[in-house]
């Protein structure tokens, strides 16, 4: 799990910082939320998976890998705001991310992108994720995410 989790922080991040550390989480409630949105989207013919990272405070860390996200404006207060639309922010490489951890951790996560479209300001009716400009990946729901595991830098 440590090798896999520090390789793709590397591949996608070369010359960063130092992984010293990954914890890996498996939460059944998290796992059973994010099976059902994998079958949902299988029976559309959307059943690609890819990995992507997301940047929250370490004392949000414990709470988002055992309960889940929460889309910031609906089910919590929204942290940096929502220039892109409501979702979850991640990116699919650690860079960005790294931006936003503020104690120098961030969540490697399992995805469902559904239906993905480009963007440029707010999201798109009837997608399930969508990507503003760079490598940033926004999901419409909670439920396309798995956080698997937290990198420590």
């Amino acid at each position: 799990e440590f090798n896999f989790a520090v390789g793709n922080f590397a591949r996608l991040c070369p010359g960063s910082p130092k992984v010293t550390q990954v914890d890996v989480y498996e939460s059944p409630t998290v796992s059973v939320r994010f099976q059902a949105k994998a079958d949902e989207f299988s029976k559309k013919g959307q059943s690609n998976k890819i990995w992507v990272f997301h940047g929250t405070a370490a004392a949000n860390l414990e709470p988002i890998c055992s309960e889940g996200f929460k889309v910031g404006g609906q089910e919590c207060a929204r942290v940096n705001g929502a220039v892109y639309g409501r979702g979850v922010y991640t990116a699919i490489g650690p860079g960005t991310p790294m931006g936003y951890s503020q104690g120098g951790s961030i969540i490697l996560c399992l995805a469902l992108p559904g239906k993905v479209v480009q963007v440029s300001h707010g999201h798109q009716q009837g997608a399930d994720s969508w990507q503003p400009t760079g490598d940033w990946m926004i999901f419409k729901t909670a439920e396309q995410l798995l956080p698997k595991h937290v990198l420590h830098l």
